[in-house]
């Protein structure tokens, strides 16, 4: 299930962005340059990366209100609630073998060529 925003949007992009400046930006360096910074406003905690790191972050703080800023620049600004029809999907796509469009619309079976 998704996380119920417990913020508005315009709050998440407050906190998130004082986190960034006052606590996250200090510690990066030039090669951090383009990555992602996923903050959980509620806890302060973070992940920078480019892939898996809200993995990383939701499996730490399985409700977190996560805004997202891309590292160097001052217009990648993302507020990002956790949908459960992502995680659906993101579950779908990690079984090759499976007929998505069916899995999408609740078909588990496998189909005859």
């Amino acid at each position: 299930m998704g996380t119920v925003p417990r913020y508005s949007p315009d709050e998440i992009a407050r906190l998130g962005d004082e986190i960034y400046e006052g606590e996250i930006l200090p510690r990066l360096g030039p090669s951090d340059e383009g990555m992602f910074a996923l903050i959980d406003v509620e806890t302060g905690d973070y992940e920078v990366g480019r892939d898996a790191a809200s993995d990383r972050l939701i499996a730490r703080h399985p409700e977190a209100q996560i805004w997202t800023r891309q590292v160097g620049s001052r217009y990648a600004r993302h507020f990002r609630p956790r949908l459960a029809a992502l995680d659906r999907i993101r579950g779908l796509l990690d079984q090759p073998s499976a007929r998505i469009g069916d899995r999408l619309r609740g078909r588990d079976e496998l189909h005859e060529r």
